[in-house]
């Protein structure tokens, strides 16, 4: 979303800026930000409390952390060798504090809606969407059929 919103080009830093901006979409520093300050964080609890607050991973909240100037480089380093102890890592998280993954819906009524009442075709749906339209044509089916590109002749 945030390259979407934020980068009509590519530039160097714009990893870093779609990063932020997803850290302040997912997470508002004007909300978590009295967390940060708490003088027990960070720790894997407090962590593991906002993760299941916040449903990102522990590693994104402490880099948030970070990244505002809420906690020290010192205490970064301090609590990302902590979880490492406990075998936190980027990739491994404890499984107990995975949230369920959500099945969107909303997206593909919109699709459906305009497919089977407006009849759009596929191509005119996968332009409303900026999808290619093969990519399109791959993701949605309908009722057991999928949606075929309907060419104009003539």
């Amino acid at each position: 979303l945030g390259h979407m919103v934020m980068h009509h080009l590519p530039s160097s830093n714009m990893e870093g800026e779609a990063d932020d901006f997803a850290a302040e979409f997912l997470m508002p520093i004007r909300e978590i930000g009295p967390y940060f300050r708490d003088p027990e964080f960070p720790s894997v609890e407090k962590l593991a409390t906002l993760k299941k607050i916040y449903n990102v991973s522990m590693f994104a909240i402490l880099v948030h952390a970070k990244r505002s100037g809420l906690v020290t480089p010192d205490r970064y380093r301090s609590c990302i060798t902590k979880m490492g102890k406990v075998g936190i890592t980027r990739l491994q998280e404890p499984p107990e504090l995975n949230t369920p993954r959500e099945t969107p819906s909303l997206l593909n009524e919109i699709v459906e809606f305009h497919a089977e009442e407006l009849k759009y075709t596929a191509q005119q749906v996968s332009d409303l969407i900026l999808f290619d339209v093969q990519r399109f044509l791959d993701r949605y089916r309908f009722a057991g059929r999928t949606l075929r590109v309907v060419e104009n002749v003539g």
